[in-house]
């Protein structure tokens, strides 16, 4: 095989497979790229990356493809080479057992592996495939991906909850997370495209998914596709399409666990809260991450509380004059939260002391684009 493509072109392939590649197998094979010629477009060569429940397919557009051919190489020698070249282009060709990487003065040959020993994966090519804006799904993916639980022990939870509906002349999309100790959902409706067809399916995405389809999102045109066939969930951006196996559990009715109403509320400015959680929980340790947060007419107060150490106060003037309450809650818990709200209110909402807290981000007034409906839950601690 035989052929010249651009270093950033080639770079921006074999970066996102990164995060498919399988770095701690014991399958060789598994740590490897697939590169071949296209058959069916000339002068198009396709990078194949696989771990069996996620799978990259890339394409690029050579311009020069002297020899068809395909060669198995190391994923993570083949980037780290690409990435430290000039911004020439770069040749390629294999000649028995190796493949030669030239650039300028720069040269470099990889071992090669035996194609036929490279995993089959499937095409794709007949899924219906629906267009979304990337800072869509992206978001999506920030304000859910932060609370999947790490239990293994909890399959069904070790993954973010997607749900595509097809709904007159939108679609609704929902990603849910949880790990039992707190619950993290987002919805957008977005309008269909023209001709769009009707796909609808839910699947629990795996957190190495998600890391393959944010990665994905990070760089190219603004839009990307997602459909479903009988076993994956299909991800389509630029240049690139990614099916991932979802994990085969059912997902908790979430709905179930959340409380109906919060009747205390308040609204306040989301980056001074976040500084003064910040502020007080430099008192804590490993072994104490628990604050208290206390809402009294006219004040929202934090208090940490360290038997070794000492004690910290902090409060933030705001205007509410209803009745008092407090609780107890893992301050890590309400600083991830808060580092993923893009908007600059929330409304802050207990029910009682031993019960859950709701943050739900307020829409900035005058904003443009997708009405998000989101809202994170935070067990409380008892201290």
């Amino acid at each position: 095989m035989k052929f010249t493509v651009g270093r950033d072109k080639l770079l921006d392939v074999i970066r996102k497979v990164q995060a498919v590649i399988d770095r701690k197998t014991t399958s060789t094979i598994l740590s490897n790229v697939l590169v071949s010629s296209d058959p069916r477009e000339a002068g198009r060569v396709i990078i194949v990356a696989t771990d069996f429940e996620t799978s990259f397919r890339g394409f690029l557009d050579t311009g020069v493809l002297d020899e068809p051919g395909q060669f198995v190489v190391n994923g993570k020698s083949f980037y780290e080479i690409v990435r430290t070249l000039g911004e020439q282009d770069v040749h390629l060709s294999t000649d028995e057992n190796r493949v030669r990487i030239q650039s300028g003065k720069s040269s470099f040959h990889l071992n090669t592996f035996p194609v036929e020993d490279y995993p089959k994966i499937p095409d794709f090519g007949a899924v219906d495939l629906v267009e979304f804006g990337k800072d869509v799904i992206g978001k999506m993916i920030r304000c859910t991906g932060f609370s999947v639980s790490s239990d293994h022990s909890r399959p069904n939870l070790n993954g973010v909850y997607f749900v595509m509906a097809a709904k007159g002349d939108g679609y609704l999309l929902t990603m849910v997370s949880t790990d039992g100790h707190r619950l993290s959902r987002i919805e957008v409706k977005v309008p269909r495209p023209m001709d769009a067809p009707d796909v609808n399916g839910s699947a629990i995405l795996h957190r190495k998914g998600l890391a393959v389809m944010k990665s994905m999102l990070e760089t190219g045109d603004e839009f990307c596709q997602i459909g479903f066939d009988d076993r994956n969930v299909i991800f389509k951006v630029d240049n690139a399409v990614v099916s991932i196996r979802p994990i085969e559990e059912t997902f908790p009715e979430y709905r179930n666990v959340i409380p109906k109403e919060f009747p205390v509320k308040v609204v306040l400015p989301r980056k001074p809260l976040e500084e003064m959680i910040r502020r007080v929980s430099v008192l804590n340790s490993p072994q104490v991450k628990a604050i208290r947060v206390r809402v009294a007419p006219g004040v929202v107060e934090t208090i940490a509380s360290n038997p070794e150490l000492g004690e910290g106060r902090d409060e933030l003037p705001i205007g509410y004059d209803g009745v008092e309450v407090a609780a107890a809650f893992n301050y890590q818990f309400f600083l991830e939260t808060l580092s993923i709200i893009d908007e600059g209110q929330l409304s802050l909402e207990f029910i009682d002391t031993i019960s859950a807290c709701r943050l739900v981000p307020v829409a900035d007034e005058g904003s443009e684009g997708p009405r998000y409906d989101a809202m994170f839950i935070i067990m409380p601690m008892r201290m």
